[in-house]
């Protein structure tokens, strides 16, 4: 089992954007961002790995939100998709 020190970057990104904004980025750049939250997720590492108190923290997901529409019966976690 390899050890890792319990030091170092943790990043969280949560961000909305509208689905009209999100329509007019260009596919590649969405493409481009995706690839690259692959890329540093292949880096990270679960902090406390084999242990007893082990976190998921290696995680990147994706979801159509439907908070804000009138009469919403889907849950966030139903489009949730990883990334």
């Amino acid at each position: 089992m390899e050890v890792w020190s319990m030091s170092g970057p943790r990043f969280t990104l949560d961000c909305y954007i509208p689905s009209d904004v999100y329509a007019t980025i260009p596919a590649a750049k969405k493409l481009a961002f995706r690839d690259a939250v692959r890329a540093i997720k292949a880096y990270a590492r679960k902090i406390n790995a084999g242990a007893a108190n082990e976190e998921m923290t290696v995680k990147a997901t994706y979801h159509i939100c439907h908070h804000d529409e009138p009469g919403n019966t889907i849950p966030c976690n139903i489009t949730e998709q990883d990334i």
